[in-house]
C-alpha cells in the first residue's frame, strides 16, 4: 500500500521544525542574552523582547519569560510590539526589577482585531505580567472592530504615559456590529499618566474588570469613559487618587450606556469625584458603589447629570461621601442612596443614611481606614455580607477589623487576691451545635457560676463589689459548676460551650440575637467565691458568625 501523500507531507513539515519551535516557554535576558541564541532556556536567552515576539511560533500558547533588566531602544527594542493571541509576556522576578521603556510617540503593546486584516480573538490567557512600562504614549492599546480583545494584565506598574496607561478603543464596520474589548486588570498600578484608563466604546462595546488596582497622579482624569455603545466597568478594591480632573468621568453619545460597579474602592484627593454626564439622545450612565469611600475630591463628590431624554444615576450603598464643596449633585436623576455617611447631611435620617465625622485614621496623608470610634463601623446595610470578623457591614471602603473574642476591662479580685481571667476558643456560630468555649480561670474551686451576657453592647455599672461591663438587658446562661479545682483554692475553671447553649442543647432561654449572624455579644462570668463575696471576671466581646 502506498503511503498517503498528505500524511508524508505533514510528517516532513513537523520534522522540519526544530524541537525548540514546539516549545511553549521562551526566554529573554537583557544582560546575558543574545538574539543569535535559540531562546529556549535561560542560558540561551534572546536579548530583546522585540526579537522574541518575532521569533516565537505564531500559533498556540507561548510564554516569553523576561529576566530583570531595562528593555529600551538602546538595547535594540523597537515599538510598538504587535501582539497576537495567547502570547504571554512575564517578568518572572517582578516589575520592580524588570522595566520596559517605550517611545513617547507610540504604544508599547498593541492588540488589534480588524476584520479586514485579521479576525484574531485575544482571550484572557493572553497574559502580560510582572513588568514596569514607562515613557510611551500608552502601555497597552487594545483596539477592535471585530472579535474580543481581552487580555489579562497582572502585577504591572505603568508610569509616565503621555496618552493613557491603558487605552481601549472599539468601533464598528458597516458589515457587522462592532468590536469588543474586555481586559482583566489585577494588581496593576498606573501613575503619572495623562489618563489612567481610557475606554472609548464606539462599536460593539467595551468592558474592564479591575481588582486591587491603583490609579494615581493623572494629569487628566483617572478613568475616562466615552461610550456610544454598551460599556461595563467593574472595580473591586481599587483606588483612584490625585487626578488633576475627575477621578472618574463617564460620558457618551447617542444611545450609549455605561454601567459601573464598584466595591470596596476609594476615589480620593482628585479635583472631582465621579461625573456621570449625558449624551445628546438616550444616553444613560448607571454607577453602583457599594462600601466605597469617595472623599476630599475638591469640587463635587458625585455628580449625575439629567437632560431629557438622557440621564445618569448613582446607586450608593454603605458608602462614605465626605469632604467636598458639594458631596452629592444628583439633581432629579433616579438615584438611590442608602446606609451612607454623607458629609453635608443630604439624605440624613432616611434609608439608613447619616451625617457624622467618619474619623479616618489620617485623611490628609491618604489613610482612609477607620478609627475604632468611627460611627461608620457596623453601620452598613444589614443585608450585606458580614465582614471577615463576623461583624455587620461597615460603611466605606476599608473595613474595621474587630478583635474577635477580645477580653477587655478589669476583673474583680477573687478571695485569693488574684484576677479571674476570661478567654475563648473556637468560632462563635449561629448554626453550629458546639465548638465555641468561653471560660474563666481563677474561679473558686468546686463552686457554681453563670455566664452573664448582653447583645446591647458594653456598659460599666457597679455590681457586687466590682463592675458589670454589660449593657441592659443582661441575660444569663444555665448554671455552671467547676469540677477541676481543689477545694478552698482559686484554681477552678468555669466554662460554657456557647454554641451548644445557643442551639438549646444546654437548656435555659438563649437570647434570640445569638442566632443572628453579625450580632455583637459582650459577656462576663459571675460566680460564688467566699461566703461574703462573689466572683466577677473581666469581660469578652465577640461577633456571631454564620
Amino acid at each position: 500500500m502506498r503511503p498517503n501523500l498528505r500524511s508524508i507531507r505533514a510528517i516532513l513539515a513537523l520534522a522540519a521544525l526544530a524541537p525548540s519551535a514546539l516549545a511553549a516557554d521562551w526566554y529573554v535576558d537583557a544582560v546575558g542574552g543574545s538574539d543569535a541564541n535559540n531562546g529556549t532556556s535561560p542560558s540561551t536567552a534572546w536579548k530583546t523582547i522585540t526579537h522574541a515576539v518575532f521569533a516565537t511560533p505564531q500559533v498556540g500558547a507561548q510564554t516569553i519569560h523576561v529576566a530583570p533588566g531595562i528593555y529600551d531602544s538602546a538595547l535594540g527594542e523597537a515599538f510598538p510590539w504587535s501582539w497576537r493571541p495567547s502570547l504571554s509576556l512575564v517578568g518572572d522576578q517582578g516589575n520592580a526589577v524588570t522595566r520596559v521603556v517605550g517611545w513617547t510617540s507610540t504604544p508599547v503593546i498593541q492588540m488589534e482585531s480588524y476584520n479586514y486584516s485579521n479576525g484574531w480573538t485575544f482571550p484572557n490567557d493572553t497574559l502580560i505580567a510582572g513588568l514596569t512600562f514607562q515613557g510611551a504614549s500608552t502601555a497597552f492599546l487594545l483596539r477592535s472592530n471585530w472579535n474580543a480583545v481581552s487580555p489579562t494584565l497582572r502585577d504591572l506598574a505603568i508610569t509616565g504615559m503621555n496618552s493613557a496607561g491603558v487605552k481601549i478603543e472599539t468601533f464598528a464596520m458597516p458589515q457587522q456590529g462592532g468590536g469588543y474589548a474586555h481586559p482583566v486588570l489585577e494588581r496593576v498600578t498606573i501613575s503619572s499618566c495623562a489618563i489612567g484608563l481610557s475606554m472609548n466604546a464606539g462599536g460593539g462595546g467595551a468592558g474592564t474588570t479591575a481588582t486591587d488596582c491603583t490609579i494615581s497622579g493623572s494629569t487628566n482624569s483617572g478613568i475616562l469613559v466615552s461610550a456610544g455603545s454598551t460599556t461595563n466597568l467593574t472595580l473591586e478594591r481599587c483606588r483612584i487618587e490625585n487626578s488633576a480632573s475627575w477621578g472618574m468621568g463617564l460620558f457618551g453619545g447617542n444611545y450609549g450606556n455605561i454601567h459601573v460597579s464598584m466595591h470596596a474602592s476609594a476615589i480620593v484627593h482628585n479635583a472631582g469625584g465621579i461625573w456621570g454626564g449625558t449624551g445628546a439622545l438616550y444616553f444613560t450612565t448607571q454607577t453602583t458603589a457599594t462600601q466605597c469611600t469617595i472623599a476630599d475630591n475638591g469640587s463635587v463628590g458625585v455628580r449625575m447629570d439629567v437632560a431629557y431624554p438622557s440621564w445618569s444615576a448613582v446607586y450608593l450603598k454603605s458608602t462614605i461621601i465626605h469632604g467636598h464643596a458639594d458631596d452629592l449633585a444628583t439633581g432629579t436623576s433616579p438615584s438611590t442612596i442608602n446606609y451612607c455617611e454623607i458629609g453635608d447631611g443630604e439624605f440624613a435620617g432616611t434609608l439608613g443614611n447619616f451625617q457624622a465625622d467618619p474619623l479616618f485614621v489620617n485623611a490628609p496623608a491618604g489613610d482612609y481606614h477607620l478609627l475604632s470610634a468611627s460611627p461608620c463601623i457596623d453601620a452598613g446595610d444589614p443585608a450585606l455580607a458580614l465582614e471577615a470578623d463576623c461583624s455587620r457591614a461597615d460603611v466605606g471602603a476599608h473595613s474595621f477589623v474587630h478583635p474577635q473574642s477580645q477580653p477587655y476591662c478589669t476583673a474583680k479580685l477573687n478571695s485569693c487576691g488574684a484576677l479571674p481571667s476570661i478567654t475563648a476558643v473556637g468560632t462563635p456560630s449561629a448554626s453550629a451545635a458546639s465548638g465555641y468555649f468561653v471560660s474563666a480561670s481563677g474561679a473558686k474551686a468546686l463552686k457554681p457560676g453563670l455566664l452573664l451576657y448582653s447583645t446591647s453592647g458594653p456598659a460599666a455599672t457597679p455590681f457586687d463589689g466590682g463592675i458589670l461591663y454589660l449593657a441592659a438587658p443582661v441575660r444569663r446562661s444555665t448554671l455552671l459548676v467547676d469540677t477541676t479545682g481543689s477545694a478552698g483554692l482559686c484554681n477552678g475553671v468555669l466554662s460554657l460551650d456557647m454554641n451548644a447553649f445557643t442551639a438549646g442543647a444546654l437548656g435555659g432561654n438563649p437570647a434570640p440575637g445569638l442566632r443572628v449572624p453579625g450580632t455583637r455579644v459582650d459577656c462576663q462570668f459571675w460566680g460564688r467565691d467566699s461566703v461574703a463575696g462573689s466572683l466577677l471576671s473581666n469581660a469578652l466581646e465577640y461577633f456571631i458568625c454564620l
